[in-house]
């Protein structure tokens, strides 16, 4: 059986001039706020999901990306998965 799969993008990497992931983050979280009752309401009568996915390329060995509670929790009132796809730096 093969899966349908449809994807809706909205994207902020040609809109800021920024590495900070959270600014990112809240610059789709902004546009999708005004909309947030629909969308959860259509996530919650459907067998749709919804994801926001990072792409991570890591500056160094360790650490990785921080998000405030702020920014958790409009992703929670989204009912939304936080998706992050990380960049392989070194071979081992």
């Amino acid at each position: 059986m093969k899966r349908e799969q449809e994807i809706w993008a909205i994207s902020s990497k040609e809109q800021l001039d920024t590495t900070s992931l959270e600014r990112h983050i809240l610059f789709i979280m902004e546009r999708l706020e005004p909309v947030e009752e629909e969308i959860v309401q259509i996530l919650s009568q459907s067998s749709l999901t919804a994801y926001i996915h990072c792409y991570w390329l890591p500056g160094g060995f360790l650490g990785g990306p921080v998000l405030s509670p702020e920014i958790l929790e409009k992703i929670g009132n989204l009912n939304a998965y936080l998706d992050f796809g990380f960049e392989k730096l070194y071979d081992y």
